[in-house]
């Protein structure tokens, strides 16, 4: 239960971190590295008045993309590759996170979209479960399901999310 000083916080938090992304997603070209994305949206969260992050970033590039917690941000970013970013901003001691996938080229490979259209569909299906009094088990039930239906389960090794607040 939250106040609505502390959910303006929060939206705040959010809303810095989707800017500060954003300032990656210009670096995000092949050769570029994976610090660099970090270090834009970093120098973005203080910018637009963020405390610092909420957490260490993660910018994982190709096969780092699929390390969970991988934070060594230091490889540089390859053609045709996917750069993952989980990132949060901390604002007034609220953090936010969030978690953006974009080609590094500009434009997905036919199978990068079907991954993608796949957690996207996820996402909206998890959404659409949310009402007063559900569990996070009960919206990571609806994950795995969505990932079962497509013939994808195994791929799905981690929890759908988790709670937010003060740090």
């Amino acid at each position: 239960v939250k106040e609505p000083a502390e959910l303006a916080a929060l939206q705040t938090a959010v809303d810095i971190t989707l800017a500060s992304l954003a300032d990656a997603f210009v670096i995000a070209r092949p050769g570029a590295w994976e610090f660099q994305a970090e270090a834009a949206i970093e120098a973005g969260f203080r910018r637009r008045g963020a405390s610092f992050r909420a957490f260490p970033s993660i910018c994982g590039s190709g096969p780092n993309g699929c390390v969970l917690h991988y934070r060594d941000n230091e490889r540089q970013l390859g053609a045709g590759e996917l750069l993952l970013m989980d990132v949060g901003a901390r604002y007034g001691g609220y953090c936010a996170d969030v978690t953006r996938t974009i080609p590094v080229s500009g434009e997905f490979t036919p199978r990068q979209r079907e991954l993608y259209e796949l957690v996207l569909a996820t996402q909206r299906r998890c959404e659409a479960a949310l009402r007063p009094g559900t569990t996070m088990k009960e919206v990571h039930q609806v994950a795995v399901r969505s990932f079962e239906d497509a013939g994808y389960r195994e791929a799905f090794r981690h929890g759908v999310g988790h709670h937010l607040g003060l740090r």
